[in-house]
Order: C-alpha cells, then structure tokens, then sequence
C-alpha cells in the first residue's frame, strides 16, 4: 500500500500543491484579521483549553499540548490555521485516493475536494485560533479507515471504531462524515455490479463499527458531569419523542440550509446533483432504470444521514450556529469529486467542470468576503470601545465598577452591506451591539476598564429621574444613585 500511496502522491503531486496553496490562502485570510472568534477571546488572555472537560474532546485537548508545546494556551499567529491547511490537504489527499483507488485524478475533481474545507458551513470552526486543527482533524481521522475499504476488513473495522471514537473526541459535528463516504461507496460499487452480499457485509462490518465506537464514546461523556451542565444541547431525545425529534431536526436542517444560501449557491447545487444523477445512470453497468431508483436514494439518504448524529438530539441544533450543517457540504464535496470523473464525451466534461469550479469559486471568493466582513466588525467594534472607555473613565469608579448598558456597538456599515447578499454572514458573525460575554470579554481586554457591564431595559425607568452626564452621537451616558446608565443610540 505504501507504494501505491507514493504513486498517487507523484502522479497528483501538482493537484495536491494546488489544494494546499487553496486551503492554506483561504485559512490565513481569516488568521491574519486576527478577529477574537465567540471562545478565542477567552482562550487568548487566560490560556485555558478545557477542550476535554467542557465538550468531552479529548483528542482536541491532547492535540493542543503537542500544537502549542505546553499546557498552557498562547495565540500562536497564523501557526494554528496553517496547521489546519496541512490537515485539510490530508483529507482532500485521502478522500481522493479513496475515490479513484490511487489512480490519476482529474483538475476536475482536485478542485472539488477543496469544498471539503473551503465552504460557507466550515468557515466557523476555521474562524476559532485555538480551536480550528482539532476540528479539521474531526474530519481527517473519519475518513481515514477507508484507505482499507478494498484491501483489509480487519484493518478498516479496526481503524473505523478508532477514527469515530477520535471523531467523537475532536468535534461531534462530523458525525456525518463516515456514514456519506460509507454510503457513496456502497452506491457506487452498486453500480459497478459488485454483488449484494459483498455490499451488505461491508454495510454491517462499518455499522458494528459505528455502533460501538458511539457507544463507547457515549460511556466516556457519562463520566463527564459537566456535559450534563449545557442542557439539551448534548442531549439525545427519548425513544418515545425519538420520531418527531428527528423529523423536527431535519426540518430545521434543510430549512436553515436554504435560508442560509445565496440563489446563486442553490441554483449551482441544484444543478449538480441533477447533472450527478444523470452521469452516474449513464455511466452504471447495471440497469439504468434500477440505477436511477438508487441513485434517487443515495441522494436522498445522503443529504438525510449528512446531519450525523444531531438528527437524534433533543433540541434542533442546525439553526443555532452553522457549523453544524457541515455535513451537507461535505455531502456535496463528495457529488463534485466524483462528478469531476472523466467520460467519453469532451462536452460532458467540460458542462460538469464548469459547474464544480464555479462552486468552488464562490466558496473561496466568500472565504475572503467572510474575512472583509470580521474586519470590518473588528474595527467597528474596537473604534466603539475606545470612545465609550474614554467617556467612562470620568464617571466610573473603584467602588462603582457597574455600568447598565442598553446594547453595545453599531454593526459596521460594510459589513451590514454584505449581509444584504450573503444572509449566513448573520449566523457567522457576532452582531457588535450583542451583550454576549465574548463581547463583554473583549470590551474589557481592549480597555482595560475591567467594568462589569449590565444589559439593561431602559423602558423599565421613567427616563426623567436619571441625570444626563454626557451626550453624543453614540451614547447617552446617565446617573442615578451613584449608578451608571448608557444608552447606545
């Protein structure tokens, strides 16, 4: 194997520096506006991971050690998001490999495995510093098994309860990411005429893998009590509620994906797994009107089981932050890399590379659009926070350490902008006016203030009884009582 993985490597090796060069351009334009992300915040001025002990991520929290070389948590620059280009690049190198058995691959397809991390859907993981490897590795060790999928079943059923459990381990929303590759190979090894029995024991060899790496995983968060503290966010619904949970939560999926896109983005993938139907029939060595009933099915339970195992949670989590509809463009990073597949007919080819690249053109131009908007906001943002520390110094003091708040910041202009065209930017990105207390955090870091700021409704106080301190275009600042009162206009 080790040889034909050299091969591979030397044939591909332009396609593969290609690959890099995308992922590690697109992460650094993110690096480099050096946005403190939701957690990073926290993480970058008390040095604290606790990858294992908040989210059960164990492999997240020993891979830190060995990225960081301590313990002790520092923001290492762009280290971190080249880290997570180089694991990107093993992903897209593998899945590849998988795809065309080590073969020669097409331009066609190199470009579309670059979906795998370059996508509207896994821009948020790559936006946390500390965090982003660790997720990207969630997604390198699922599909690493597979490389034994048509050599040793003992290896891949090894390596499947292994990579799931370490799945588990770095980030839960890759849960996914097995059950497509697993799925797309059984399809289309279907195709090619390979017989049921072979299929149906790969099928259940990868099941009892799947369920015992699940439920090992779900013995070790039982040993971690402070899962239970974040409520039915890492809760699994009730076998009696379990049918409407899962038909809620993919609901919720599909109708948060839909809101999230672009026309442009829809109609593109629209197109693509039409155009992907029609090649696989056409290109099936059974019967094609047996061939287009799977082929049905395959996109139907692919983009259904692409959801992993949030399907089953308790509270629908797709609308909550958008990195876990993951697994739906993983989905179609799958459709794009063996759509790039050569055919017998020039024109084809050319109609299927038009459409894939020009998805990956949008997904990597709204990679540096995302990174505009985050810097936009970050300066929008800290302009705000200066002014207003400026204007409280004067009235706060060691013994009044309160300020009552009614928001805090103006969105940038550019940024809301943007917004107009690219509404999951609203999901991406942190609205400055938030009283969340990443913004609070960051208020405080930037000025050195250390006040605690209080969100407040300033439609429960008769406004007449408060005394007006200070006055502008941004803020009035009040007192009552000794207590400080600012309402952001």
């Amino acid at each position: 194997m080790k040889n034909k993985v050299n091969d591979f490597v030397n044939l591909n090796k332009q396609k593969i520096f290609i690959i890099f060069v995308l992922y590690c351009v697109s992460a650094c334009s993110i690096g480099v506006v050096n946005y403190p992300y939701i957690d990073d915040i926290a993480r970058r001025i008390e040095g604290v991971g606790n990858f294992a002990a908040h989210y059960s991520r164990y492999l997240s929290e020993f891979a830190s050690y060995i990225v960081q070389g301590s313990h002790h948590l520092t923001d290492t620059g762009l280290t971190t998001f080249v880290v997570s280009a180089i694991i990107l690049t093993l992903t897209s190198v593998v899945v590849l490999y998988v795809m065309f058995d080590g073969e020669q691959i097409s331009w066609v397809s190199a470009m579309g495995s670059v979906f795998i991390g370059i996508n509207p859907w896994f821009l948020e993981p790559i936006s946390f510093r500390f965090d982003a490897p660790y997720i990207c590795l969630s997604v390198l060790v699922s599909v690493i098994p597979f490389l034994f999928f048509y050599s040793k079943k003992r290896y891949y059923f090894l390596l499947s309860i292994v990579g799931i459990f370490l799945m588990c381990n770095s980030y839960q929303g890759s849960s996914g990411i097995y059950i497509i590759m697993l799925l797309t190979l059984i399809y289309r090894d279907f195709l090619k005429g390979v017989e049921i029995s072979e299929l149906l024991k790969k099928l259940l060899i990868s099941a009892l893998a799947y369920v015992i790496s699940m439920g090992v995983y779900l013995l070790e968060t039982k040993l971690n009590p402070e899962l239970a503290l974040r409520g039915d966010t890492t809760s699994i619904a009730p076998l009696k509620a379990m049918p409407a949970a899962v038909f809620n939560n993919l609901r919720v999926y599909f109708i948060t994906l839909k809101s999230q896109s672009t026309n442009a983005w829809l109609y593109l993938a629209i197109v693509l797994f039409i155009m992907f139907f029609v090649y696989m029939t056409y290109s099936s060595k059974i019967n094609k009107l047996i061939s287009s009933i799977f082929g049905i099915i395959y996109i139907a339970l692919g983009s259904i089981l692409s959801f992993g195992v949030y399907m089953f949670f308790s509270t629908p989590l797709a609308d909550d932050r958008p990195r876990y509809e993951y697994g739906f463009a993983y989905f179609i990073a799958i459709i794009m890399i063996l759509l790039g597949s050569y055919s017998s007919n020039k024109v084809i080819d050319y109609v299927k590379g038009l459409v894939v690249v020009l998805l990956v053109y949008y997904s990597v131009s709204f990679e540096f659009i995302y990174a505009s908007a985050l810097d936009s906001q970050k300066e929008a943002f800290e302009d705000s926070a200066v002014m207003l520390a400026e204007d409280l110094n004067d009235y706060v003091t060691a013994d009044n350490q309160t300020v009552y708040i009614s928001s805090m910041f103006k969105d940038s202009p550019a940024y809301l902008n943007t917004l107009k065209t690219y509404p999951i930017l609203d999901d991406l990105i942190p609205s400055n006016a938030s009283l969340y207390w990443p913004n609070l955090l960051w208020f405080n870091t930037l000025t050195n203030l250390n006040v605690n700021l209080v969100g407040f409704d300033f439609n429960t106080i008769n406004m007449d009884t408060l005394e007006l301190l200070e006055s502008n275009k941004l803020w009035d600042i009040y007192q009552l009582n000794g207590e400080i009162y600012v309402y952001t206009k």
